[in-house]
């Protein structure tokens, strides 16, 4: 009886530890990280954000995509040190390229039709062709950051990286990245703003700053 005894209680305990394991993992997901996982990839982001900030001009060239609007544009962005940036968009339209020009303070769109001046460019191509692009914070979000002093929620991956950002009503999830004159930087992403779905894919970045260390 004594041994029935023992063995059941081995039996109760092995059970035991079978069903601890079993709820590490659940549908397949990841298990979830250890604080000090939790921890790495945090000080990762800190890192990360302070070497991108230190990014004050680039050239970024790529596409973007709607299969809803059954859009396809080239893009080719250019952000000066000076707080200057040019922006242009071609191949949706039907009659040629828009082009943007400005700062903070206000912006000038050329297309067509001529030039303006427009302090909310989003705004000013929405009303002409049913669709914009997130202009505010393109310059932010296309080298994976937030934009600086607004409200965002955020998710990252096991690396430090944002693989998902919700701000200014914007909702962005990143797919993919790329090694770029020793940056790590956003290759694929999405921006969903409840209006229009865009699909943005940077095929290529230029002029760059060196890369400062990492501390």
């Amino acid at each position: 009886m004594q041994r029935l005894g023992r063995l059941r209680n081995t039996l109760a305990a092995l059970l035991l530890t079978a069903g601890s394991s079993a709820c590490v993992t659940t549908g397949g997901e990841a298990p979830a990280r250890s604080p000090s996982t939790t921890g790495d990839v945090a000080t990762q982001w800190r890192m990360r954000q302070a070497q991108l900030r230190e990014i004050d001009a680039f050239l970024m060239s790529g596409r973007v995509t709607s299969a809803e609007l059954g859009l396809r544009a080239d893009l080719r962005w250019r952000e000066s040190n000076d707080g200057q940036y040019e922006l242009r968009l071609s191949g949706p339209f039907g009659a040629g390229a828009v082009e943007l020009r400005g700062n903070a303070a206000g912006v000038e769109v050329r297309n067509s039709d001529g030039s303006q001046y427009t302090s909310d460019p989003e705004g000013w191509i929405r009303a002409r062709y049913g669709w914009t692009l997130p202009i505010t914070g393109l310059r932010h979000w296309a080298l994976g950051l937030p934009i600086p002093d607004v409200a965002a929620d955020s998710v990252l991956d096991d690396r430090g990286r944002l693989a998902t950002l919700t701000q200014s009503g914007w909702q962005l999830h990143y797919t993919e990245y790329q090694q770029q004159n020793g940056y790590d930087l956003p290759r694929r992403f999405e921006a969903d703003n409840g209006r229009v779905k865009l699909k943005l894919l940077i095929d290529q970045w230029d002029e760059l700053p060196p890369t400062p260390a990492i501390r």
